[in-house]
């Protein structure tokens, strides 16, 4: 996806599509540098990739670094949450973020990222997400679980 063209966001999502769409790609200074590209988004979800270039590599020619892993998949949690809850005013941040490296990402040309949103759980949400490496192995590279924190529900002054 190359804009917000397209964007369709799940029913009861309040965020503007092109919002949704610079956050995801080009607002973060780290996931423009990655160059980040939003595949789509799901009621709770969301999936995003990374095109493999020499300056992502681990320490084998063709290999991610493990901080490329982790970026991708702390940013497809943090996406999956803000679209699940689809109000940027209840979006709080990464409290806690958990990574099982799996390995198999190898040589491959592109990491796949997926998280889906659980219920909120009090003043938290819990998103869990997978890595994956499209042709290199079926299992995930990585998995992962993220607590995001959640802001008070914000009322209007006067409401009644």
């Amino acid at each position: 996806m190359r804009d917000a063209t397209g964007l369709v966001l799940p029913p009861g999502c309040m965020l503007d599509p092109g919002y949704l769409f610079a956050v995801a790609t080009r607002t973060n200074a780290a996931h423009a540098a990655l160059g980040t590209e939003l595949l789509g988004v799901e009621p709770h979800g969301a999936t995003i990739r990374v095109l493999w270039r020499p300056d992502l590599g681990g320490g084998d020619p063709g290999t991610w670094a493990n901080g490329v892993v982790s970026s991708l998949l702390d940013h497809a949690c943090s996406l999956a949450a803000l679209v699940s809850l689809g109000d940027l005013r209840r979006y709080g941040g990464t409290i806690g973020l958990r990574i099982d490296y799996r390995g198999g990402g190898g040589a491959a040309p592109v990491l796949i990222a997926r998280a889906v949103c659980e219920a909120p759980a009090g003043s938290v949400l819990r998103v869990n997400g997978q890595v994956f490496a499209p042709g290199a192995s079926p299992d995930p590279v990585a998995v992962g679980l993220c607590t995001i924190a959640l802001n008070p529900v914000v009322h209007d002054v006067g409401a009644t």
